[in-house]
């Protein structure tokens, strides 16, 4: 079975192209970014970084697995911004504070959705907001 951390570590090497670099973007210890893609290659039964003195770079493995594993941790992020925000809702958290955690929380979540994903939340969030703010209005006139 894949884990999503060993995923995000994967995908953190891939982006800076050093292990170092990439347990610090995870705020993880080096040695956890080599063991977590130590565990995904033996999973996978290949080799995914070719490691060299200059950096690391995908083998054709981790090319191919490239897109899917940045999928799956974008739906993986929908998935929770969605119960997240849905949790949040039902108990009665979505006020200016909460929406302005709720989109905090929603870009540091998103970390591996495009612009244009990024961008959907940031216009449902000030769409509730301008709501949320009528609403107030209409109340208190």
């Amino acid at each position: 079975m894949l884990n999503l951390e060993h995923i995000a570590s994967f995908l953190a090497v891939l982006r800076t192209r050093n292990f170092r670099a990439a347990a610090h973007e995870r705020a993880l210890s080096q040695a956890t970014v080599t063991q977590h893609i130590q565990k995904l290659e033996a999973a996978l039964n290949t080799r995914l970084i070719a490691r060299s003195h200059s950096g690391c770079t995908p083998t054709p493995a981790g090319t191919a697995l490239s897109p899917h594993a940045e999928r799956q941790m974008a739906d993986i992020s929908i998935y929770r911004w969605e119960y997240n925000f849905r949790a949040s809702t039902v108990m009665g958290m979505v006020g200016a504070g909460g929406i302005g955690f709720e989109l905090m929380g929603s870009l540091r979540i998103m970390q591996y959705q495009d612009v244009s994903a990024i961008l959907l939340v940031i216009l449902v969030m000030v769409t509730l907001v301008d709501g949320f703010s009528s609403t107030l209005r209409k109340r208190f006139k």
